[in-house]
């Protein structure tokens, strides 16, 4: 490949490339985005697995690409981040989004909904820097390739929340972090059932898992702009947004302020969960039983064994981790009305 002196692309090479995901949502999205791609200049990769999108965005690092697009859902935006964090390389290109998958959310967010939208931002060129969300901690699960995971904090003594170590360690994320009974929920919902009915399938798979659910002990020490606080009691799940917000009127959350909403839910009934999710509407701010909390990190330990955890809809188990805020890590293409802050 030739490249320029100072490390860029070359000539030959587009200076924008997409990693395409070409079964996503309802997989009828690929020969359009090959269409307008080619029409465009852009270099297109298609990936047949996560494992495969992590190795077309460490070659995007490698070739000095200035802008990675991932084609696909959430889960295909969370890969593609996740590979440029393992490899310490957030501040190496800016990222654009092509929607293609179920819910989105990321997408909508940064107010590029559509593939059109996505396109649109391409064109225009608008950039922001947004925060990462990041989870260190003992993972039961699939944390990412090459991520060294610290030892847990002492079941019963969760870690102090400043406890947060530097560099790339752990897994990152752009929209959410959930534990508990929506992460279970999430991972009944097939791709099969996700294909068919898009958003609610997350509903019609949740109605299965509802009545056989029971909260976690749980105990939470967190890094708040106040300072220091503590939290302990059970609860039916955990969540942590970093551009999505989990209550008031939900949606998008500030992904400018260095800090994650985390919101812990005691005893709100799983159907009732359910029902507010569907309209992106989770917990009002004084809703009995959610404790709410803006924290730069928090130190979280699950007092009786691993649970089910999501982060941008990608499954695992984790038992004592800490989540924390990397503020303005990542440089992204964002819409015409793209606000950091809706709520205000």
């Amino acid at each position: 490949m030739d490249r320029a002196a100072d490390g860029s692309p070359g000539a030959d090479e587009p200076p924008v490339r997409i990693v395409l995901n070409p079964e996503s949502g309802s997989a009828d999205h690929a020969r359009r985005v090959r269409g307008v791609a080619a029409e465009r200049g852009y270099g297109v990769v298609e990936t047949d697995s996560a494992a495969d999108a992590r190795r077309a965005t460490r070659a995007a690092i490698d070739d000095g690409v200035g802008t990675l697009v991932p084609c696909g859902g959430d889960g295909t935006v969370h890969t593609v981040v996740q590979a440029l964090f393992e490899a310490d390389a957030l501040d190496a290109v800016t990222l654009g989004v092509l929607p293609a998958g179920t819910a989105n959310l990321f997408a909508r967010n940064l107010d590029v909904g559509t593939l059109d939208a996505g396109f649109d931002a391409l064109d225009a060129g608008r950039r922001r820097r947004i925060d990462v969300g990041r989870v260190t901690g003992a993972d039961a699960g699939s944390a990412g390739e090459g991520t060294r995971e610290p030892d847990p904090p002492e079941r019963g003594r969760p870690a102090s929340a400043r406890a947060v170590p530097e560099g790339s360690d752990g897994e990152a994320f752009v929209t959410s972090f959930v534990a508990g009974f929506p992460a279970v929920a999430s991972g009944a919902a097939g791709s099969g059932l996700k294909a068919r009915l898009g958003t609610l399938a997350f509903a019609v798979s949740a109605v299965g898992e509802a009545t056989a659910y029971e909260p976690h002990p749980v105990e939470l020490a967190l890094e708040t702009p106040t300072g220091e606080r503590t939290w302990a009691g059970d609860a039916l799940c955990l969540l942590a947004g970093n551009s999505r917000r989990f209550t008031g009127e939900g949606g998008q959350g500030h992904v400018e302020d260095g800090l994650l909403e985390v919101a812990v839910v005691e005893s709100l009934a799983p159907l009732e969960a359910l029902r507010e999710a569907a309209v992106h509407r989770l917990f009002d701010r004084g809703t009995e039983g959610v404790a709410r909390f803006d924290a730069a990190a928090a130190a979280v330990t699950f007092l009786d064994g691993p649970v089910s955890v999501s982060l941008d809809g990608e499954l695992s188990t984790r038992e004592s981790f800490v989540l924390s805020a990397v503020p303005a890590a990542l440089s992204v293409l964002v819409g015409p009305d793209y606000d950091p802050d809706p709520a205000t």
